[in-house]
């Protein structure tokens, strides 16, 4: 209903392919990575070489919205733990913004930047930046150490 007030187009899409996900991620203005639910999961904490519990709101990976911000598109999502850690650790805290609790947020936000091109655009950029932190022409920071160690 709020997609038809707005006159707005929603896809929710699975590429079966790299080339059909490059075309309908290249479709979209923003992203949103959905809030699933609160399920428990049993994860090993390696600090303490014990199991214990955590629920989707405190970890989540950061795939999905790391994909969006690799085109320059912002993406609405939870307030994943995981999802504030990686925002803040790479200096996007313009993206804090995008955060959501709920739908109602969501499609305020949504509106916002409906009438706000220059958030919008800001938003984007800061998106890219981002992105770039994880790029594959930067990540020998990331496997540089563990290469040296390896050939010692």
């Amino acid at each position: 209903q709020f997609s038809d007030q707005k006159g707005l187009r929603w896809v929710n899409y699975y590429p079966t392919t790299p080339e059909v996900c490059d075309q309908v991620t290249n479709m979209l203005d923003v992203g949103i990575v959905y809030y699933e639910d609160n399920k428990t999961y049993e994860v090993a904490d390696w600090n303490n070489i014990e199991q214990k519990y955590m629920t989707p709101s405190m970890h989540k990976p950061i795939g999905k919205l790391f994909s969006y911000f690799s085109y320059g598109i912002p993406a609405f999502y939870s307030p994943y733990d995981s999802y504030i850690e990686f925002i803040n650790k790479v200096g996007g805290n313009e993206l804090l913004w995008c955060c959501c609790n709920n739908e109602y947020g969501m499609a305020r936000k949504i509106e916002i930047l409906m009438n706000d091109p220059d958030l919008y655009d800001r938003l984007c950029n800061v998106s890219y930046e981002v992105a770039k932190y994880f790029h594959v022409s930067t990540a020998d920071h990331w496997y540089k150490p563990l290469l040296d160690l390896m050939n010692e």
